[in-house]
């Protein structure tokens, strides 16, 4: 079975979900489906082992420093612990 997706791939799931993509737009949306597929897959192909904990807070930042318990409050704080 061929996976590619394709225009008509791309019609077809608008059509089942009640959407109407006029033919114009079908590039477009072709390419943004393929590319949000492409970073699924690398996101699927990150090895990550069973026990990791979720992180609750991210930053686009790679050097920024986050403050991993601001959002908590402190001790005694009516928003937190």
């Amino acid at each position: 079975m061929d996976n590619e997706i394709t225009k008509d791939t791309i019609k077809a799931l608008a059509i089942a979900n009640g959407l109407d993509i006029p033919d114009a737009r079908l590039d477009r949306v072709l390419k943004q489906y393929r590319s949000f597929m492409e970073a699924l897959a690398r996101v699927d192909a990150f090895k990550l082992p069973m026990e990791a904990e979720p992180q609750i807070t991210f930053t686009l930042a790679p050097d920024a420093q986050a403050e991993p318990n601001a959002a908590r409050g402190k001790k005694g704080d009516s928003r937190g612990n």
